[in-house]
Parts: C-alpha cells; structure tokens; sequence
C-alpha cells in the first residue's frame, strides 16, 4: 500500500499507469492534492516521484 507523501494518507486507487523505460509507473492522487508516481522495477518500488496538484515538477519523495 502506497501512502501520500504530503499527509501520511493510505492511497489504495491508482489513477493511472503506463510503462516509463524498465520501469511501471503507477499514479495515485491524495484527498489533499497531492500526486505521487510510484516507480517499479521487476514488480517491486524503486523510488517515488511526488507534487502537489498544479505547483508544477516533481522530485523524488519517501512515503510517510
């Protein structure tokens, strides 16, 4: 279960996925307007990528 980086949110809906290179890219948007883009290599996390909707860029983030 990924959890928003921004207030500690469980994120169970994923709002969408697509392929990124090796890696499976799964989004999911919080409640409090923030993005988080899960990366995923061989089925298993990589890192994480967030932003809060319309601030615009992303940068690397651990779940809380």
């Amino acid at each position: 279960m990924v959890r928003c980086w921004n207030c500690g949110k469980d994120l169970s809906k994923v709002n969408r996925t697509w392929k990124y290179g090796i890696f499976d890219v799964k989004e999911y948007i919080c409640s409090c307007n923030a993005v988080t883009r899960e990366y995923l290599k061989n089925g298993k996390p990589s890192f994480y990528l967030g932003n809060i909707k319309g601030k615009g860029g992303f940068k690397k983030v651990n779940p809380k």
